[in-house]
């Protein structure tokens, strides 16, 4: 149930409580304790008036929760429509924006939807053109260092950097990223394999991937279902 009682801004950082997204346009996330339902606004961004001015007619809501995720130390992150991201390491909010992690190569406005700590510490944060090292905490602004990420040769011989909506990292230590329109890439430490997926002729658009307690890699799509992957390849199963 919703707190009534609780203060807006009850931002609080334990181990048990769940994190929830409740429509893309809320200005905030939800924490739930074990028994109510708090709604957290967020802190206002530093980049938040260089979005209206940029665009004063827009109805994009640009605090609008796109993703959330939980580091290996326990901080909470949360991935915004137009403001880029927002960390929540238990008493601090702070924010971090650059724009190609915003804007894909056509010009279009991606959003944070993305955000994935890997087995070395490393952060990855929408697209492979670059992986980041945190190098400050405590009340100071974040700050990354940023490192070369990794790209892919497509048919014209150009180096592109993929944009994902979702990531997951396997048993292995293998990175897996699911695009919505160009299928799934895996990254084993040295390339990019890419996976595509089709239902029949048809390419299948895909929102997430998800690995589940036994390993198991599975894909939830627009289009098609769910998938899982085989040891080669990604097939359909229901």
């Amino acid at each position: 149930m919703a707190n009534q009682d609780s203060p807006l801004n009850n931002w609080v950082l334990k181990p048990d409580n769940l994190w929830f997204r409740i429509g893309s346009t809320k200005n905030g996330a939800y924490r739930f304790d074990g028994k109510y339902l708090h709604y957290l606004k967020f802190s206002t961004s530093p980049q938040e008036n260089t979005f209206y001015k940029n665009n004063p007619n827009s109805s994009l809501k640009p605090y609008g929760l796109y993703t959330i995720y939980k580091d290996h130390k326990g901080f909470m992150w949360f991935g915004t429509a137009s403001l880029g991201v927002c960390r929540y390491d238990g008493k601090n909010l702070n924010w971090h924006y650059e724009e190609q992690l915003q804007t894909t190569p056509n010009g279009g406005d991606f959003g944070t939807r993305a955000i994935f700590e890997d087995k070395n510490g490393k952060f990855w944060i929408n697209n492979t053109r670059f992986r980041y090292v945190i190098e400050t905490y405590g009340n100071k602004p974040i700050t990354f260092k940023k490192e070369n990420g990794i790209g892919y040769l497509n048919k014209t011989n150009k180096m592109e950097f993929p944009f994902f909506l979702s990531v997951t990292e396997d048993n292995k230590g293998n990175l897996w990223m699911a695009t919505y329109e160009d299928g799934v890439y895996k990254y084993n430490g040295k390339e990019l394999i890419h996976y595509p997926i089709k239902d029949g002729e048809t390419d299948v658009l895909l929102f997430t991937i998800y690995k589940d307690n036994k390993g198991a890699l599975w894909l939830g799509t627009h289009n098609a279902g769910v998938y899982t992957f085989n040891g080669s390849s990604f097939e359909r199963q229901f």
